[in-house]
This record gives structure tokens, C-alpha cells and sequence, in this order.
């Protein structure tokens, strides 16, 4: 059999030139196949190393990111102790829960009010506690949410009670334990309209600050909303504060309103501020059901402690 057989099946061999094109085409298709088979390697091997770099990145991600997902948590219960020992862990402003929300005369006050005033008391919480405990100061935002003649009576007494500027500066929200707050809406207007809501309010936060030891402060009384086209604005207050913690235990009250006791409509003076010197250990007890200003605030949190 003729060694290179003449593709038209005669048995002639093909011309030299025509055998060197046949095998130099043969050639060329098994080195065609040797390259396709090297890129189908180095495209495996791509693969193999995107996924395992992948895995890797979520391996490290899941390992070494697991001890900083930890919140502070709000505590509703009324006497729940604070822990001293608890690392300090900045605080998101805590939504107030709303427990009632009734108008004189009977009725309850609409949903869009009740959201108005509690996004109203959510702020305060957020620029006159957490913010003034940072910088030291009462914030500049404060007097934004409120009326213009309630910002005129923000003396230096109110200040300490509405803000927590005392504690600071430097001092970081650990978490507010607590804030709640009871709405009792004024008669309606002649359009059916709620003008004025009273909040009873209860706030306890903890703060710490670097060299010192943990401050808590208790809030508890009255704050006054006016409506203001579709926001609410403060208007008046009728405060508690109490604070424990970092060598000192403060008590100071304060209040916006006049209060008339019968006929004689005089101003109920405001308890003045009385600091005494902690010791090892202080304890905060409840809240006493007046507070000499005609406004009862049996609303604190008891038996929250911090030792020194």
C-alpha cells in the first residue's frame, strides 16, 4: 500500500508539495488543541483561586468581626439594676414607647399626633441628653424644638434639668435604659383640632466617662407640646432629674409653668439643687409621688445603683 495514499482513492502518492501541506495542517491542529486544552487549565485554575479568595474573605470576616455587632439595649423594667462592670458602647436614641394617649372629657388622641409628639420627645432625647452629655454644653438644636417663649425660660437651673451638659464634656452615652411617656391631650378646639398634649414622662440613661466612674440620671415629670402646623414644639416642662455616679449624687428640679394653688395664683417656687458627696456605693430610690410643684412623677425607675 502506497505510503501516502492519493486522497481521490487511485493510489497514487501526492505530490511533495501537497504531503507537506497535509502534515504541516496536522500540526497546526494538534498544537491548536494542545493551546485550548492550556486555556482551559489556566481558566480552571482562575476559577479555583477566585473562589477560594472568596472564601477566605468570609472566613476572616466572620471570625474577626463577631465582637463588634453588640448594642446597647433599652430595659423597660422599672427597677432594673445597671451593670457598672459593662464596657462602654455608644447608644442609638431609643424609640419612647407611648403607654397611653387619652384626651380629657374621653376619646383618644389620633395616631398622627401621638407619632408627631413621641418623634417630638425621641428628639429631645437625642440633642438634650445623649448630645449635651458629650460636649458639655446645651446643644444649639435644643432650642428648635421648642416655642420661642419656652427657649426665653431655659434659665441656668432649667438647663440642668432639661439637659445632661452636667456629666460631660467627653462623657458617651452608654444607653438609656428607659423612656417612656403617658399623652393626655387638652379638650378639642371647635374644628374637633387637639392643640396641647402633656407628656408624663419617665428617661434613666447611663453615661461613661474615660477616668471616672459611670454616671446614671433619672428624669421623670412633665412636658407640655404645642402644635405647630404639623409638628409639635415644647412649650413647658415640670422635671425631676436625679444622677448617681462619679463621686457625686445630685438632685435638681425645675419647672416652666405657673402653678396656682386656689385663688392665690402664685408661681410654685422651683426646688433648688442639692449635691452631697457619694461614696463607695449610691443608690437611686424612687421618685416621690409630688414634687412640690403640683405635679406628680411616681414614674422613675427604683433601686437603680452604681457603685463608685
Amino acid at each position: 500500500m502506497p505510503r501516502n495514499p492519493s486522497p481521490r482513492g487511485d493510489g497514487r502518492p501526492l505530490p511533495r508539495r501537497a504531503q507537506d501541506s497535509v502534515a504541516q495542517e496536522r500540526a497546526n491542529r494538534r498544537a491548536n488543541r494542545r493551546q485550548q486544552r492550556r486555556r482551559r487549565r489556566q481558566i480552571r485554575s482562575a476559577v479555583i483561586g477566585v473562589v477560594l479568595i472568596l472564601l477566605l474573605i468570609v472566613l476572616l470576616s466572620r471570625c474577626g468581626g463577631g465582637d463588634d455587632t453588640s448594642t446597647a439595649t433599652p430595659n423597660s423594667a422599672a427597677n432594673s439594676a445597671v451593670d457598672a462592670n459593662d464596657q462602654p458602647s455608644a447608644s442609638a436614641t431609643p424609640t419612647v414607647e407611648i403607654t397611653a394617649a387619652n384626651i380629657d372629657g374621653g376619646g383618644q388622641i389620633a395616631a398622627a399626633d401621638q407619632t408627631a409628639v413621641q418623634q417630638a420627645i425621641q428628639q429631645y432625647v437625642a440633642i438634650g441628653i445623649d448630645q449635651s452629655a458629650q460636649t458639655g454644653t446645651a446643644p444649639a438644636g435644643l432650642n428648635a424644638l421648642m416655642t420661642d417663649e419656652a427657649a426665653a425660660q431655659v434659665t441656668q437651673q432649667a438647663q440642668d434639668v432639661l439637659t445632661d451638659a452636667s456629666v460631660g464634656p467627653g462623657a458617651t452615652p452608654k444607653q438609656v435604659t428607659t423612656a417612656t411617656a403617658t399623652l393626655t391631650g387638652g379638650l378639642p378646639d371647635e374644628a374637633g383640632n387637639i392643640t396641647v398634649i402633656a407628656a408624663r414622662v419617665r428617661i434613666n440613661a447611663v453615661f461613661a466617662k474615660e477616668g471616672s466612674a459611670q454616671t446614671i440620671s433619672q428624669r421623670a415629670g412633665d412636658l407640655s407640646f404645642i402644635r405647630s402646623g404639623t409638628a409639635w414644639l415644647l412649650d413647658g416642662w415640670d422635671l425631676e432629674v436625679r444622677r448617681a455616679g462619679g463621686g457625686v449624687d445630685t438632685q435638681t428640679q425645675a419647672t416652666s409653668s405657673v402653678e396656682t394653688d386656689g385663688a392665690d395664683g402664685v408661681q410654685a417656687p422651683a426646688a433648688a439643687a442639692t449635691t452631697t458627696t457619694a461614696g463607695d456605693s449610691v443608690s437611686i430610690q424612687d421618685f416621690s409621688s409630688d414634687t412640690g410643684t403640683g405635679a406628680a412623677v411616681g414614674v422613675a425607675a427604683a433601686n437603680i445603683s452604681v457603685s463608685g
